[in-house]
């Protein structure tokens, strides 16, 4: 696949994932940190994959805020909600820097490894955002947030793992469809 193709189809890849959080799901089940490993790893240069993850993330992000978030809980919740984001919004493009730097090294083990990893920072890094935003800030409480956060987590990891194994197959599909359509060229050319 040339560069070009390949990067269409990495930002089509992408806009389908993106595109995907928009329909019903469980809480914490998207695509966003296997968006970031993903992108991390298949473009070239590191602002590339960050500026695809953060053009990802806000173009979902923003209008769910001004549609449904501020309008159902009024402008005081805006400090909150910009708290919060920044710690998702670094872990997320975070993700996709160290992604970026080991693009090197891509198997499953990585990827599964990467999953773990990235869902393990998103969970500590958010919650602690949160709890300073919405709780009281004591240790009690900040114990509390985490406990509470906790069925979240498998939905965080399972769906990056899902969504990282997804993406690799169809770029795989895609070289072995090229692959087949190289070959077939080249035997029409010889006949």
């Amino acid at each position: 696949m040339n560069q070009k193709n390949h990067i269409l189809f990495i930002f089509v890849l992408v806009a389908l994932a993106t595109a995907s959080r928009l329909l019903p799901h469980p809480n914490n089940f998207t695509p966003l940190l296997a968006i970031a490993l993903f992108a991390g790893r298949q473009l070239p240069g590191r602002f590339s994959s960050l500026g695809l993850v953060a053009v990802s993330m806000l173009a979902i992000d923003l209008p769910l805020i001004f549609t449904q978030i501020l309008p159902q809980s009024g402008a005081a919740i805006l400090p909150k909600i910009v708290l919060v984001n920044v710690f998702v919004y670094g872990t997320v493009l975070g993700t996709a820097m160290i992604s970026n730097r080991v693009r090197a090294v891509s198997n499953w083990q990585t990827t599964l490894l990467g999953s773990l990893a990235a869902s393990l920072a998103f969970f500590l890094a958010t919650n602690l955002a949160s709890w300073m935003a919405f709780y009281p800030l004591s240790w009690s409480s900040l114990v509390q947030c985490y406990v509470n956060a906790v069925p979240f987590f498998k939905n965080t990891w399972l769906s990056t793992l899902l969504y990282s194994a997804a993406f690799y197959l169809a770029l795989e599909a895609r070289h072995r469809w090229e692959q087949r359509q190289s070959l077939r060229r080249s035997t029409l050319a010889a006949s």
